[in-house]
């Protein structure tokens, strides 16, 4: 019940809360789970990393106080210490899954184990099996599917990606239309396709998308501006603060949309966004984002 009333109490008092819980009771499971969530969200990596591994010790046959831990370690670089906690979390799943009869796909949390699983996968390089893990969480859930989708594109397999896009035409054009459309244009993207669209830049006092920042680069390239500061400034600003929104979910969606935003920039041969992006990439691969202070201001270390 408090964690229902977040939104009305706010995460700093119930921080506080659940800490006073957790000194009453020091094995209480529900307030380390509820801490590590909730230091995520405040950028406190490290003490969400605490709490999750008193949670992993005090439960080992929990799959999800298993990938609780993991979700604690891709913001300080430990992809492969991360990729094996959620294998552990998806080897108990299925074992409890099978001891009780129940599809795995019965608990959510067996989708989104997947989901970041396929995410360290995509950290570690491996990206087929990257894409196979998104496929199989993809079925059960929205985000896992446009991941799987946002794999496509990144992979440039435009056949394959062609048939999924059928399928789903004639399934539901308006689910189509809303969520996938925007993947087969970025596999179809040339400088000339480009060249050809009428675009419309947000307003300056427009929230930060990456959507907006797809169409700067585009005006940046039809309009051939020279000097991209502002465009590498505003990626920086955005790619860096989704890293630390809800510690590693907001990780799995910002590096899949920093590798699509490299791809529009070597399409469209636009080199120093190549070379500005260098930095922010190896401050998210590393973990400096909680170690260190990159270049750009906005990609304040976590603490």
């Amino acid at each position: 019940m408090l964690w229902l009333a977040a939104n009305e109490i706010g995460p700093e008092l119930l921080l506080e809360v659940y800490q006073k819980i957790l000194t009453a009771h020091p094995n209480h499971i529900g307030s380390l789970h509820y801490l590590t969530h909730l230091s995520e969200d405040q950028n406190k990596t490290r003490d969400a990393e605490t709490y999750a591994h008193r949670l992993a010790e005090l439960v080992p046959n929990s799959a999800h106080a298993q990938h609780m831990l993991g979700h604690t370690l891709p913001q300080m670089g430990r992809w492969d210490e991360a990729l094996k906690q959620f294998e552990k979390a998806h080897d108990i799943h299925l074992q409890w899954a099978e001891k009780n009869g129940f599809e795995p796909n019965q608990d959510w949390h067996f989708s989104h184990n997947l989901d970041l699983m396929a995410a360290a996968h995509l950290a570690l390089g491996n990206f087929e099996k990257a894409r196979d893990n998104w496929h199989a969480a993809s079925a059960f859930d929205h985000r896992a599917k446009i991941h799987f989708f946002e794999m496509y594109v990144l992979l440039s397999d435009r056949s394959a990606i062609e048939k999924e896009f059928e399928s789903y035409k004639k399934y539901s054009k308006d689910y189509y239309e809303e969520y996938l459309k925007p993947f087969e244009d970025e596999v179809n993207m040339t400088p000339e396709s480009v060249r050809s669209e009428l675009l419309v830049l947000p307003s300056g006092d427009a929230e930060l998308s990456f959507e907006n920042l797809k169409a700067q680069m585009k005006f940046n390239f039809i309009h051939q501006i020279v000097s991209d500061k502002k465009l590498l400034d505003s990626a920086n600003d955005y790619f860096s603060k989704m890293v630390k929104a809800g510690g590693f979910d907001g990780w799995s969606n910002a590096y899949l949309e920093l590798l699509r935003f490299k791809r529009m920039a070597q399409i469209l041969s636009m080199t120093d966004v190549l070379e500005g992006l260098k930095a922010l990439e190896f401050a998210i691969q590393s973990g400096s984002l909680c170690s260190t202070k990159t270049q750009n201001d906005s990609a304040v270390p976590c603490k």
